[in-house]
């Protein structure tokens, strides 16, 4: 092989570990393309960018990675149940000036709860309705780790939880597309009754 076919064959490896695309068009991660929908979630309340052939988790599933009764409320994976977007619209109130202090709550209680799990980066997402404050941090598991992105905001006065995790290998791959997903967080519309 010539240099030129070597730094041919490096290119195309790194592409195929790599994260390439935007929500719009889709990312295409290690060959895969993604598409991303903008989907309803808690009769319409809420809308979130989400990977198309995500499907809701089976119960079953849903018990044995998520063992506490307080398991979010609605979960989305991949085929693999290895990669998954969840949620929970709690009837907290929660003020958009609050969002800040509520995301460093929930960041010390996980701390405190888990003293093992590193915690990386945290920020902000300012809307024009909400605010999104998201932490992301690295966590043991029973087979390898997994990378979290927790986030929450106030919707229409009430709290929206949520997480992301997957391997923790797919890190680099997956945290510049969930902070483009909370980006994509919108109140729908008011709860009725």
């Amino acid at each position: 092989m010539t240099d030129v076919d070597l730094k041919i064959a490096g290119a195309i490896n790194q592409y195929k570990t790599e994260c390439h695309g935007d929500l719009e068009n889709g990312f295409f991660i290690k060959e895969e393309r993604i598409t991303f929908r903008k989907t309803e979630l808690f009769d319409g309340q809420v809308a979130v960018m989400l990977p198309e052939h995500f499907a809701d988790m089976p119960i079953q599933l849903q018990e044995i990675k998520y063992p506490s009764v307080h398991r979010p409320q609605i979960i989305k994976t991949n085929e693999a149940g290895d990669i998954n977007f969840a949620f929970s619209l709690l009837d907290s109130p929660l003020e958009k000036e609050a969002v800040r202090e509520t995301t460093r709550q929930m960041k010390k209680l996980i701390r405190k709860v888990q003293p093992s799990n590193v915690f990386h980066d945290e920020g902000i997402v300012e809307k024009e309705n909400t605010a999104i404050g998201w932490f992301d941090y690295k966590s043991p598991a029973i087979d390898e780790p997994l990378f979290n992105l927790m986030y929450c905001a106030s919707v229409n006065g009430k709290t929206l939880q949520g997480v992301f995790n997957a391997p923790y290998a797919e890190w680099k791959i997956w945290k510049g597309i969930m902070i483009d997903v909370v980006g994509t967080i919108e109140c729908v519309k008011r709860a009725e009754g």
